[in-house]
């Protein structure tokens, strides 16, 4: 999810709009109109992520304002940008003398500003995640509690604890890596070497060894040595710390995987519900952007019986080899779960924090930032795909037979072996084939997840359903100066075999996460070609339409395109066989994009809309005026109409701002000369408003509702009659 940002400042029309275009690119927007309000966001726990602040402001100034965030909190841990006027150059260097990140001038340049606050935000995560790998390490350090060692990989200096030396067995502390290498025995010294070049090439993000230190005498002693790395932005290691024990204390890793063991991974599901615990806090817990962590519990049915035949010795090969696909399968699952995406911010998908060997034949991984039940769900899926690929042991290829158990924690405070206890019986209910070969922990957040996923199955047998539970509506769209209808949105509908109506609020978006909007999509449009080809000619009976139905009248289609389409290569050659199964005549197809989906992938969106024009397909931008960058996009994406959003028409033509904002997009449109729709028009009212200020087009529930392709002549036959004795009059400017 996107980061919380708050606006201070005073000027309610232009906060507003930011808010807007930020909200667009997924971030959590708060505005406050005055800095003594804002405070209470920051002080004394900070409740965002970053400030944007106005300089002048009444009462306390955008200065003061900083210096009162500066006491509390430095610029790594709220970043503050400064909104300037141009004129304004001493007031910027007073403001970043008193610690502000940045500063932007007004009028806001949206690129401007979001370019600049994404840096911000990176620097911070960065800072975020350092503190994260301190925190990390000494819980290690705690649980330990033996010899601590801290390497500089930057100077290459080496510090060792006073119990460090004790245990390794000199008096003078070797001053270097190289020195206290030489202090390994011959034969575990190339191990400790190459694990020195993995820390370096970044292979690895923690490492245990058991390696014997030559003592003072002749003999040897046993030590565990564990480290941790420190990593700066880009990646490049810069401290390693950890510690060395002897084998007769504390363990914390499991001696045949090398993995943290379960008392370790207890620790480290502690400190993953402690973070959510704390950004539940900051977004008022009840926020839905709050997410979750899980817990997986893996267990392999039949390894018990692939070591009686290929001995005890296969174990950790086993393991490893499990271990490794785990780490493989859920590090690469933020490409892979990508679910926006349209709103130009960095995927910030699941993470994998850790793996642990919590049994003799049980692994465990401990994901964060897991979206909802159904994305832990969905990731376990995935995940018992990949493990039950066959693992070779020597000239044996084997299957485990994986069974999962997932827990979720969240902001509510559960101990960590309630969750690991909870994914272990998951997991074991999972392996007794009761439900399937990955199984939630019973909840009414597992509930709610399988409730998610059966209902995703049912959308995609709903596509080859019999009878059909899929359908194109058709909303009529109307000339307001002509008064008749003269187009059509197609708009898709699903009536669940058992549910009966869902509504697309709810199965569009599961569409769009699970991928199956592609075929959705083709469906639509196939759907949307076959009626407009037959309302462009007329029907054989022409009374359908009052009497008179005017095929030259009907002349656009809308059909509104999902992100997923645009990406793919494969929407243009559907329109091409489309077009040449089902000719439309030239302009009559309307394809509706959201600017999200421009914003996103602005190089992919132009070379699209280029293509789709190139075929005589109009494109129509929805929801604008919603987006703060809408008007800088405009000249640079060649579109052929304008959609105000509905959000604006439900004002009219009381509310003043509505009036000022649809008169603007209208005298915008003209100008680029674009055609403009109105969509959710509910009252006679607005029609006559929209129609006087010089809208072309209309559409909602003042003329009809969607209805199937069947009722559509009848509807707009009555739409016509009703137009043509409407008593408002026409204005012919803005």
């Amino acid at each position: 999810m996107g980061s919380h940002i708050l606006i201070v400042d005073d000027e309610l029309t232009l906060s507003a709009l930011v808010q807007r275009r930020l909200e667009l690119r997924g971030y959590t927007v708060t505005h406050c109109a005055s800095g003594a309000s804002a405070l209470e966001l920051l002080v004394p726990e900070a409740q965002v992520d970053a400030a944007l602040v106005d300089v002048m402001m009444p009462g306390m100034t955008g200065i003061e304002f900083l210096r009162a965030v500066r006491a509390h909190h430095g610029p790594e841990k709220v970043p503050v940008i400064m909104l300037t006027a141009r004129t304004d150059a001493a007031i910027v260097v007073e403001a970043l003398q008193a610690g502000a990140n940045d500063h932007v001038t007004k009028p806001v340049d949206m690129d401007v500003l979001t370019a600049r606050l994404g840096a911000h935000l990176d620097r911070r995560r960065v800072h975020e995640a350092l503190h994260r790998s301190e925190e990390r390490y000494a819980l290690a350090m705690r649980g330990a509690s033996d010899g601590l060692w801290d390497w500089d990989a930057a100077s290459g200096q080496l510090f060792l604890s006073d119990r460090c030396l004790e245990l390794a067995g000199v008096g003078v502390p070797p001053a270097t890596v190289s020195e206290a290498i030489l202090l390994v025995h011959g034969q575990d010294r190339e191990r400790v070497k190459a694990v020195v070049g993995a820390l370096r090439r970044g292979e690895i993000d923690h490492f245990r060894e058991e390696v014997r230190l030559r003592d003072r005498g002749s003999g040897v002693a046993w030590r565990v040595l564990t480290g941790v790395p420190v990593r700066d932005s880009r990646g490049a290691l810069r401290r390693v710390a950890g510690s060395l024990a002897d084998p007769s204390g504390t363990r914390l890793h499991d001696d045949v995987t090398g993995l943290p063991n379960q008392n370790l991974f207890r620790e480290l599901v502690r400190s993953a519900g402690a973070r959510v615990r704390r950004k539940a806090d900051l977004r008022h817990s009840s926020d839905a952007l709050v997410r979750f962590f899980a817990v997986f519990v893996v267990r392999f049915e039949r390894l018990g019986h692939v070591l009686e035949v290929a001995g005890s010795a296969a174990l950790g090969p086993i393991l490893r080899e499990a271990s490794q696909r785990i780490s493989a399968c859920l590090q690469g699952e933020h490409l892979a779960m990508d679910p926006r995406s349209g709103d130009g911010e960095p995927t910030d998908g699941p993470v994998l924090t850790e793996l642990a060997a919590v049994g003799i034949y049980d692994l465990a991984a401990l994901c964060e930032k897991i979206a909802s039940p159904a994305d832990a769900v969905r990731l376990g899926l995935r995940l018992a795909a990949t493990l039950e690929e066959p693992i070779n042991v020597g000239d044996i290829s084997v299957r485990l037979q994986p069974a999962i158990g997932i827990s979720l924690g969240g902001p509510d405070e559960r101990a960590p072996e309630e969750l690991v206890h909870e994914a272990s019986t998951a997991a074991r209910a999972a392996g007794a084939g009761a439900d399937g070969r990955c199984v939630l922990a019973n909840s009414a957040l597992g509930r709610s997840a399988r409730e998610r996923l059966r209902l995703e199955a049912d959308l995609s047998r709903s596509l080859s359903a019999t009878p059909p539970e899929l359908a194109v509506h058709y909303q009529p769209v109307v000339a307001l100066q002509e008064r008749c209808v003269v187009g059509a949105e197609a708009l898709l509908r699903w009536n669940h075999a058992v549910r009966g109506p869902v509504a697309p609020d709810l199965f569009i978006p599961m569409a769009e996460e699970s991928g199956l909007i592609l075929r959705l999509g083709e469906f639509v449009l196939r759907e949307a070609f076959t009626c407009a080809a037959q309302w462009t000619a007329g029907p054989a009976d022409r009374g359908a339409w009052g009497g008179r139905w005017p095929g030259s009248r009907f002349r656009r289609m809308a059909v509104n395109v999902s992100p997923r389409q645009i990406a793919r290569d494969e929407l243009q050659q559907v329109l091409d066989d489309l077009m040449v199964a089902t000719p439309l005549p030239p302009g009559c197809l309307e394809l509706e994009l959201t600017e999200g989906i421009l914003v996103s992938n602005p190089e992919r969106s132009q070379a699209c809309l280029s293509a789709l024009q190139q075929r005589g397909i109009r494109v129509a931008l929805d929801d604008f005026g919603t987006g703060f960058s809408a008007l800088g996009y405009l000249h640079r994406f060649r579109v052929d109409t304008l959609k105000i959003d509905r959000s604006f028409v439900a004002g009219l033509p009381n509310h003043k701002t509505s009036c000022a904002i649809t008169r603007a997009i209208l005298a915008i449109a003209h100008e680029f000369g674009l055609e403009v729709v109105a969509e959710g028009v509910e009252t006679e009212a607005q029609a006559e408003f929209l129609a006087n200020a010089g809208c072309h087009l209309a559409q909602g529930w003042f003329f009809a509702k969607a209805v199937p392709p069947t009722e559509f002549p009848v509807v707009c036959a009555r739409i016509d009659a009703e137009m043509s004795r409407a008593a408002w009059t026409l204005g012919a400017s803005l």
